[in-house]
C-alpha cells in the first residue's frame, strides 16, 4: 500500500482489530442515576439568570413609573407660586359646578397677596380683563385660605366638563384645571 507521495506504508500489525461500537439504550439507562424530578422541576425560572435579571428590570421600571405617576408627576390642579400652594377642588352637584381654591403657605416668610380668580370651561375664553369670579387676600391671619365659586353646568355636555381657573396673584398669573367629581 502506498501513500500520496508514493512511499510504501508499513504493514498493519497483526494484533490490531477493527473497532466495533455497540449501543444498547436499555443498558445505558440502567447505569443512569435515578431521576427524582426535583432538579428539573424545582425553580426552573431562577436557574436561568437572564430571565431573572429581565424580570427584576421590568419590576424596577414598573415601580419607578408608579412612583412618578402617583407622587412626582405635576398636577394640573395644584401649583406652587408666590410662596403658596394653590389647589383647585371642584364638584358637580344639581346642575352646578361648585369650586374652591385652597391656599396654604409653602414658606413662612411670605407676604399677603391679592388674589383675583376667573373660572370657565374654555381656557381660551379666560382673561383677566373682565370681572373676577372671586377675589380676596391670601396670607393674612391663620391659613389655609379658601376662595369659593359656583358656575352653572353647561347643558350640552352629558359629562362634567373640565373647569379652568385663571388666578392672578400679585403680578403673576397661572392656570389651574380639573375635571369636577360628580355628587348626585
Amino acid at each position: 500500500m502506498a501513500d500520496r507521495e508514493g512511499k510504501d506504508l508499513p504493514p498493519s500489525l497483526p494484533h490490531e482489530e477493527e473497532l466495533t461500537f455497540r449501543y444498547s439504550r436499555e443498558e445505558r439507562l440502567s447505569m443512569a442515576p435515578p431521576r427524582d424530578g426535583s432538579r428539573i422541576d424545582s425553580r426552573p425560572f431562577w436557574r436561568n439568570t437572564s430571565l431573572m435579571i429581565l424580570l427584576l428590570d421590568v419590576v424596577v421600571i414598573v415601580i419607578m413609573a408608579l412612583i412618578y405617576h402617583f407622587f412626582l408627576a405635576p398636577r394640573d390642579w395644584e401649583v406652587i407660586a408666590s410662596g403658596y400652594v394653590w389647589r383647585l377642588e371642584a364638584v358637580s352637584y344639581q346642575g352646578r359646578i361648585l369650586g374652591s381654591v385652597k391656599v396654604r403657605r409653602d414658606d413662612e416668610r411670605v407676604v399677603p397677596v391679592q388674589v383675583l380668580g376667573y373660572a370657565g370651561f374654555q381656557k381660551e375664553e379666560l382673561s383677566s380683563s373682565g370681572e373676577p369670579l372671586f377675589s380676596g387676600i391670601a396670607g393674612e391671619g391663620e391659613g389655609p385660605w379658601v376662595f369659593t365659586f359656583s358656575l352653572p353646568l353647561p347643558e350640552s355636555d352629558s359629562q362634567s366638563p373640565t373647569i379652568y381657573v385663571l388666578l392672578q396673584v400679585g403680578q403673576e398669573t397661572f392656570l389651574l384645571s380639573r375635571e369636577p367629581r360628580r355628587i348626585d
